[in-house]
């Protein structure tokens, strides 16, 4: 028996299905401060375990916790919300507890239309969550003096005030990483972990959550608490790859030269990833990353049209991009841009423009979404104030499906714009010759299962481009 299960219901996601997951690393750091109170916890992730609802089910009855404690995204959230009522029906008296970014921005309307979810924790967990054991478990703190919190007490839904963001993130202790089965996780077989150096996000892109959920003000733990929680892995796990997965790595770049100090100087022989920004990145930090073991770094680019850029709220300049990217290439990055399809004002002039310039810059990899509105965003309320929500199924948000249109295009035409997004790119004879000279193994391996998983999802849409394509051959 267990006090706490923490669950990370299934999902669908085709990054996840074709080229691998990654751990719950939000609730590894649950695990962590609720085993600082001295309770058992367990981590039930239902996608690696490949647990149905079920299964999961069984489990958790079998365990009989006092507290059950699931993390959802949008896409997930249908089957959050199926998890939690079947386990009330058959343990009424389990303390049930969400928590993500689906539920910390629509936390009435779920507490309406779903009786069985006894709390809600706003935003950022770690404090509310330790508080709410303290509750339960000890006795002490009155449920309407944690802050952060939506609650249901004998049918009346109460909502406490924000908690402030942790101002000190040194002191939150390490994810409980030996909750987890790491080998489990990973890119293509190869196992990779996620690091959170920082959190909050100055900037305001229209489709991003980040600034709301964690707030504007950037705050970040200290070089040597980042490194101190690499080496742990590193010794205790033998594990050597690592993402950063921060909004952005070098908002700080004085902190970021000195996070790559600190692995040089321990010896840490380790190979990461990171993102940032075209804006925050100068030739002598990328020097400092590259020598520390950093591998791979991601540009979030949007789109090839300034005015789409602008309009969502990037705040970067597309002539910045080449430059920027070369620089990369030249210190020996794999280069790895996002573009995103599919913003009000696209039509298909932009979306070839944006296709287009992914094609000039020429990355290693490029990487195409839907722009998909996600609760807690402007892009959101726009969204629906507009009318351009097509497919209420929220299992369907996964960036891959077309869930809204655009002022000229339908959603159709959106899916077909991300399959000839797709093609256009990795069709073309520079990505094939650049396969052909410098590909590894495992960079293969990766790259084709990113390639099948992605095609596969949108295979419908690209029978339709190739159609068309072979029609207008036809008709010169």
């Amino acid at each position: 028996m267990v006090d706490i299960i923490l669950v990370n219901p299934p999902y669908p996601s085709a990054v996840q299905k074709y080229v691998g997951s990654a751990p719950p690393l939000g609730l590894a750091y649950l695990a962590a401060v609720a085993r600082d109170l001295g309770l058992k916890v367990r981590i039930l992730d239902m996608n690696v375990e490949k647990l149905s609802i079920d299964d999961a089910v069984e489990i958790i009855s079998r365990e009989d916790p006092l507290i059950l404690g699931v993390t959802c995204t949008t896409p997930s959230y249908p089957r959050a919300i199926s998890l939690i009522k079947y386990v009330k029906r058959v343990k009424p008296n389990t303390v049930t507890i969400m928590g993500g970014p689906h539920v910390t921005f629509t936390h009435l309307e779920v507490m309406e239309e779903v009786p069985e979810v006894d709390v809600i924790v706003r935003g950022e967990g770690e404090i509310t969550f330790k508080e709410l054991c303290t509750h339960y478990f000890f006795g002490e703190i009155p449920l309407r003096e944690i802050r952060g919190i939506t609650f249901r007490i004998r049918g009346e839904v109460f909502v406490n005030p924000d908690r402030e963001p942790i101002t000190d993130l040194d002191k939150l202790p390490f994810p409980a990483w030996d909750l987890l089965d790491l080998a489990k996780y990973g890119v293509a077989g190869e196992v990779a972990v996620p690091i959170l150096t920082s959190r909050g996000c100055p900037y305001s892109c229209v489709f991003c959550s980040s600034s709301k959920l964690f707030g504007k003000k950037y705050r970040a733990r200290s070089p040597k608490n980042v490194v101190d929680e690499v080496e742990y892995l590193y010794r205790r796990f033998g594990i050597r790859q690592f993402g950063i997965i921060d909004d952005i790595f070098t908002l700080d770049r004085r902190r970021a030269k000195r996070i790559a100090e600190e692995i040089i100087e321990r010896g840490l022989e380790v190979t990461w990833a990171c993102s940032s920004r075209v804006d925050t990145v100068d030739h002598e930090t990328l020097v400092k990353l590259r020598e520390a073991g950093c591998a791979t770094i991601y540009f979030g680019v949007e789109s090839g049209c300034q005015e789409i850029v602008d309009w969502y709220g990037k705040g970067i300049r597309l002539e910045k991009v080449p430059e920027v990217l070369k620089m990369c290439k030249d210190l020996g990055f794999i280069t790895v841009t996002s573009f995103i399809l599919g913003a009000p004002y696209d039509n298909w002039y932009t979306i070839g423009k944006t296709i287009e310039f992914a094609k000039k810059l020429n990355p290693d990899y490029a990487q195409f979404t839907l722009l998909t509105p996600y609760p807690g965003t402007y892009l959101w309320e726009f969204a629906r104030k507009n009318n351009l929500i097509v497919d209420w199924n929220l299992e369907h948000y996964d960036t891959l499906h077309p869930v809204m249109k655009t002022f000229y295009l339908s959603a159709r035409d959106l899916a077909k714009a991300l399959a000839k997004a797709y093609i256009a790119f990795y069709g073309s004879f520079n990505f094939i010759a650049k396969i052909l000279k410098r590909r590894g193994k495992a960079e293969m391996k990766i790259l084709w299962k990113a390639f099948y998983g992605v095609f596969k999802e949108l295979s419908n849409y690209i029978k339709l481009v190739i159609v068309s394509r072979i029609g207008k051959v036809f008709s010169i």
